[in-house]
C-alpha cells in the first residue's frame, strides 16, 4: 500500500446464500464521476464494436457460507478502533428473551455494552466500533463479546490493533 490511500471497511446489508455482490469503485482523485468498471471481453480479443455495452461491475458470489456454533458469528474481529472500523456480530434466535450482549477486556472487566433488550424469534446483527462506553477508543488488544440470550451463551474474540 502506497502512503496516503486508506482501505475502507462496507458494510454489506447482508450476507445471503447465493446472493452476488456487484460493485463499483469510484475514483476520488481523479476528474469528478470517474468510476471503474470492468470490461467483459476476453483477453486477447479484438474489442468489438458497441463495446460500451458490455462495461459490468466488478462482482463476486456468496456461496457456502460457514455460520460458527451456537448461533452466533463473528465478521471482521481483527479491527483498529481510532479509525473507527467495526466488528460485526450476527445471532439467530429460536425463540424470544432477553438478549445481553456485552464486550470485556481480557481480565474481565466490562468495556461496553452494545444491547440489554427483549427480542422476538430472528436474525439479527450488532456492530462494536471499538470504543468503550464513555465513546473513547480502546486500547490495542484482546477483547470478548459476550452473546447471552435463549438458548445461547456464547463468547467471541476481537482483536483491536493501532
Amino acid at each position: 500500500m502506497s502512503a496516503g490511500i486508506d482501505l475502507y471497511n462496507y458494510e454489506f446489508p447482508s450476507l445471503a446464500e447465493n446472493a452476488t455482490m456487484d460493485f463499483f469503485f469510484h475514483l476520488s482523485t481523479s476528474p469528478a464521476d470517474l468510476y471503474a468498471a470492468r470490461l467483459d471481453i476476453a483477453a486477447g480479443e479484438p474489442i468489438p464494436a458497441g463495446w460500451y455495452n458490455r462495461v459490468k461491475p466488478f462482482s463476486f458470489g456468496m456461496h457456502n457460507i460457514t455460520r460458527q456454533r451456537g448461533g452466533v458469528t463473528i465478521l471482521n474481529n481483527v479491527i483498529n478502533s481510532n479509525r473507527r472500523e467495526h466488528v460485526f456480530l450476527d445471532y439467530t434466535l429460536k425463540g424470544s428473551g432477553r438478549v445481553t450482549i456485552q464486550v470485556f477486556t481480557l481480565d474481565g472487566n466490562l468495556v461496553k455494552v452494545l444491547k440489554r433488550e427483549s427480542q422476538g424469534a430472528g436474525d439479527y446483527r450488532v456492530s462494536w466500533d471499538g470504543t468503550n462506553n464513555g465513546g473513547r477508543s480502546v486500547a490495542r488488544g484482546m477483547y470478548f463479546i459476550r452473546v447471552v440470550a435463549p438458548d445461547i451463551d456464547e463468547i467471541r474474540k476481537v482483536m483491536v490493533v493501532k
